[in-house]
């Protein structure tokens, strides 16, 4: 079986160095304490925090985990809550049998545990009368009566979180006037660096200076070549120094592409790594990934597009420069526009005084198209 994947690693794999940022996010939890955790997409976020929320459940943590990278309203914000609450208490202990007392742990919402073809499968339905903020409220409410009766350390985890500012509501406010009551430890997860750094760190927003700062560095080159080396070797695979130096230099610290390469490596490969294979690979992440690269161009304006082709090929420390508007042919306060918004969607960075694209294998496949 191919020991590389492009899922959340399970919390027993061997995972690539992150040895101090796991005893970080643990050490935030175990003091009670606020956290915001950021990097570009794909630096491995979630691994990072599911790895340390199942290292708490073994502390008798109560962890609750939600994805609101599709969240659109605050009755759908609601939900998603709710249904984590109920999915954390179910794999702490059975719905079905011990669990019974906390079926009404929510007054707002009921969990719904279905059959499926796969086993079982946990939704939750409205039970009150509520909705909009009054349904939002009235869950923010519940979590923190969970808490108080729990009785057990509780750890949250709301990942995406900067897409809550999509809903055209105080929903920042109503969330943080509830939260700053919790005697519990969140962790605010985002890719958009820009949005979610602004929630926190703007004077003005509500959320101003209440959790702690925490970048996600890129993995360290010598760690991915000896964790590269190590699941190769235990799967039957030979990888020289060199050819794992390979690897990890494209990889560019991206866990998620250090994934793919490996998994790409492995398949093309029945005893040895060869320069052959990684350039084979690394042709085959771009193509497995065009479908992402793609639906991302579909969605810019045509000067956003521009720009972001403009700066794959040639990143640059003057974007406003005569030469190079001359070959955008676009004027300097639309490119000066777009250049904010395509850094809103973390598209594009300033990295080493150049703005360029953040996703390097992006870069690459818009060269190449």
């Amino acid at each position: 079986m191919n020991p590389f994947s492009k899922k959340i690693l399970p919390p027993k794999a061997l995972i690539c160095d992150r040895q101090q940022e796991l005893k970080d996010v643990i050490r935030y939890a175990e003091n009670q304490q606020n956290m915001v955790l950021f990097s570009p997409r794909r630096y491995g976020k979630t691994s990072l925090v599911l790895r340390a929320q199942h290292e708490l459940r073994a502390q008798n943590f109560l962890t609750i985990y939600a994805d609101l990278f599709s969240v659109d309203s605050l009755d759908d914000l609601a939900a998603i809550l709710a249904k984590a609450v109920y999915k954390a208490i179910h794999a702490q202990e059975s719905l079905l049998d011990k669990g019974k007392r906390w079926i009404s742990a929510l007054k707002s919402f009921r969990p719904v545990i279905q059959p499926t073809e796969t086993g079982l499968e946990l939704s939750v339905t409205n039970s009150s009368h509520f909705t909009g903020q009054a349904l939002f409220e009235q869950v923010m409410e519940d979590i923190g009566n969970l808490i108080i009766k729990k009785q057990t350390p509780v750890h949250i985890a709301l990942d995406e979180f900067q897409e809550i500012s999509r809903i055209k509501a105080k929903t920042e406010e109503i969330m943080r006037s509830y939260i700053q009551t919790h005697q519990a430890s969140y962790c605010f997860i985002g890719s958009r660096r820009s949005m979610l750094l602004q929630m926190f760190n703007q004077s003005k927003r509500p959320f101003f200076q209440s959790a702690f700062n925490y970048p996600l560095p890129a993995l360290p080159q010598q760690d991915m070549i000896t964790y590269l080396q190590t699941v190769m070797h235990e799967h039957g695979r030979d990888c020289s120094v060199a050819c794992a130096t390979k690897i990890a230099d494209i990889s560019q610290g991206y866990a998620y592409y250090l994934q793919l390469l490996g998994y790409f490596c492995f398949e093309r490969s029945s005893s040895e790594i060869t320069d052959e294979i990684i350039a084979q690979a690394f042709d085959l992440v771009l193509e497995s990934e065009a479908f992402y690269y793609q639906a991302n161009i579909e969605s810019l304006s045509t000067t956003s597009l521009k720009l972001i082709k403009a700066l794959a090929r040639q990143p640059t420390k003057q974007l406003l420069s005569a030469p190079y508007l001359s070959k955008l042919a676009v004027s300097a306060s639309s490119v000066a526009y777009t250049r904010k918004q395509l850094e809103k969607r973390d598209l594009i960075e300033e990295k080493n005084g150049y703005l360029q694209l953040v996703d390097p294998f992006m870069a690459i496949y818009l060269q190449r198209h």
